[in-house]
């Protein structure tokens, strides 16, 4: 993992902490950034990744995505204009800034993050209802909150198509909906919260099978001879996809629906055929080559996901701390 230059603290530019006074290098670090609380953030996924010594590992106790990791990473070295990490074969290796850095800020990063579980406001009681798509609820609701867990929070995660979740939450079955549909009755509130960007994406074996020539020109003709793997019978994801970037309807052979993204993912994995998925759902798959795009649109196409709750209802504090904690991972997810 490279450096990235442009930290420049009281002419302290290009130095590695190092080089910086003992008594000035935790003020430093911590003013590096405008905002307080991303800095923190940056610090703590810092410590997080120095004691786990991978990305992986440590984007699963953070409950965030590697490249997520990966990118505030590259943030705080650009802050800092220092490397803090070497690629290795079986993970990553803190350079000797890092090191330093390391026992400078991590007593800092601790005795925050206790102070935030020990104090007895924070700690949570009661259960909060949340409904979603089980994909969504699997791989980013329930690590994200995973925190709040350990702190008391009661969590009853129910799975389920969004025109139903909404129902039940109109009639007090559920306290919040993570929702594709933004709803119109009044008495539903809902906030934008992320996008989801899908892509197109096979197994390597499918992709040797396209004409890189043709994929430009005309891509759906380049792309007709493999079978495509849908979530519905209506091929709602897929469909969207192609009249979005190929003006017309997929002309493929459908040879599997499954309502489930995760069991599309494990038929496209196996080289059943190519499918329209989120991002979220591939990342780690593209990162490792286990999959690829079969088509890279300059803009995905995305689909705004919404935090819902009962208008006007007041909500308890464990409410509260949970639709908090999602909108603060947000900012580092970006997109989902």
């Amino acid at each position: 993992m490279g450096s990235i230059s442009g930290g420049s603290v009281d002419g302290y530019k290009g130095k590695s902490a190092s080089a910086i006074p003992d008594e000035r290098a935790v003020v430093i670090t911590f003013l590096m950034m405008r905002d307080v609380n991303t800095n923190i953030g940056l610090l703590e996924t810092f410590v997080t990744v120095f004691r786990a010594g991978t990305l992986t590992e440590a984007a699963r106790r953070l409950g965030i995505s590697q490249p997520a990791v990966s990118g505030q990473l590259k943030r705080l070295e650009a802050g800092l204009g220092m490397a803090l990490f070497e690629r290795t074969t079986a993970g990553v290796m803190p350079t000797r800034d890092a090191v330093s850095l390391m026992g400078r800020v991590a007593p800092h990063v601790d005795a925050l993050q206790v102070s935030s579980t020990s104090a007895p406001a924070d700690v949570l009681s009661g259960t909060v209802r949340i409904g979603g798509a089980s994909d969504i609820l699997s791989l980013r609701i329930v690590p994200c909150l995973s925190p709040l867990l350990a702190r008391g929070l009661q969590l009853n995660a129910i799975p389920g198509q969004a025109p139903d979740l909404l129902e039940n939450l109109a009639s007090g079955a559920l306290d919040l909906v993570v929702s594709s549909l933004r709803p119109k009755d009044p008495a539903l509130a809902a906030t934008p919260w992320l996008d989801e960007e899908f892509v197109l994406v096979g197994a390597p074996s499918w992709t040797a099978t396209v004409d890189q020539s043709r994929l430009g020109d005309d891509a759906p003709a380049a792309l007709a001879h493999i079978p495509l793997l849908a979530y519905a019978e209506d091929l709602q994801i897929i469909r969207r996809y192609w009249l979005t970037e190929f003006e017309q309807r997929p002309a493929n052979t459908v040879s599997l629906t499954l309502p489930d993204l995760r069991g599309i993912r494990e038929a496209v994995l196996a080289g059943a055929g190519m499918s329209v998925l989120p991002r979220y759902v591939v990342q780690r798959d593209l990162d490792d080559g286990s999959l690829q795009l079969l088509h890279a649109p300059v803009y995905g196409p995305l689909n705004t996901l919404y935090l819902v709750t009962a208008a006007g209802a007041p909500g308890s504090d464990a409410l509260g701390m949970v639709q908090a904690r999602l909108a603060e991972q947000a900012g580092s997810w970006v997109s989902l």
